[in-house]
């Protein structure tokens, strides 16, 4: 059987996609529209490339030089835009998923969002509720938050997340968060919840806790207690990490958050069902 060969494209050099020394070619932005070639040689894909995969707007990453919160200046590199988006979400599925929440209300509704790397949970959330429903993130990288602040001017940067106090924060109606995935990775040395990364987890369910304790405290009834929602976004090992225990407790967590005395849920099955 033939195989198709891989296609690439045409450099600014016309070389079909393969450099003077044999190497394959960036594409640049004056050549995204150009024809595609067929070739044997493979290039890595450009920022504005994982933008488009990844279903962001182009050149959502793109600050050329640019200024961290500390008034360090920085120069433009692909470096940061590229593990920016690697650590970042895939629009689609959440944008599906966050817009049947937004349905729930007859209102613009709220959105907290916790690890929020470039911002992925308050883009698709504003595009269901509006501008300026996605009230406060928290990061700690420099190069995500400074993405955010040029797409999100009026989101309240809250910071570290082992030092917010979820008392004072602004009550909202649902809260996103992609805890670190290093420790439930399968490429990682697995040590599930009690690494120190992936355990941040705990920190999302202690502000979710927090929050609510406060609404309740103001007088809102039990069953209209804010945030309604929470969103735990994560790498498919979370399923297996530590031969399925480190998602049931990440599901017992979750559920004791609204019914605090519930025993522990049963082991999930194979795919994350519970039985």
């Amino acid at each position: 059987m033939e195989h198709e060969q891989p296609i690439m494209v045409s450099d600014r050099k016309g070389h079909n996609g393969i450099s003077e020394n044999g190497i394959g070619t960036t594409l640049t932005a004056q050549e995204k529209d150009r024809p595609l070639i067929a070739d044997t040689i493979v290039r890595r894909l450009t920022p504005l490339e994982c933008e488009r995969l990844q279903n962001f707007p182009d050149n959502w990453t793109a600050l050329g030089d640019w200024e961290d919160s500390n008034g360090k200046k920085h120069k433009d590199a692909d470096s940061p835009r590229y593990k920016a988006l690697g650590n970042s979400i895939a629009i689609p599925f959440w944008f599906y998923l966050l817009r049947r929440i937004s349905a729930q209300y007859e209102r613009p509704a709220t959105l907290g969002s916790l690890f929020d790397g470039i911002g992925g949970f308050p883009y698709c959330w504003e595009k269901c509720n509006g501008e300026g429903t996605a009230l406060w993130a928290s990061e700690i990288e420099e190069f995500p938050m400074a993405v955010t602040r040029k797409h999100f001017p009026n989101m309240k940067h809250m910071g570290d997340i082992t030092k917010i106090d979820g008392y004072n924060l602004p009550i909202v109606d649902c809260i996103t968060g992609g805890s670190p995935c290093q420790d439930l990775s399968v490429a990682g040395k697995r040590a599930g919840l009690d690494g120190e990364r992936s355990g941040l987890f705990m920190e999302q369910v202690r502000i979710v806790k927090e929050m609510r304790e406060h609404d309740r405290a103001n007088g809102r009834a039990d069953y209209l207690c804010r945030p309604r929602f929470m969103v735990w976004e994560n790498v498919p090992g979370a399923f297996s990490s530590n031969g399925g225990k480190d998602f049931q407790a990440v599901l017992t967590e979750i559920i004791k958050i609204a019914e605090p005395n519930i025993p522990s849920i049963p082991m999930p099955g194979r795919g994350g069902e519970v039985g």
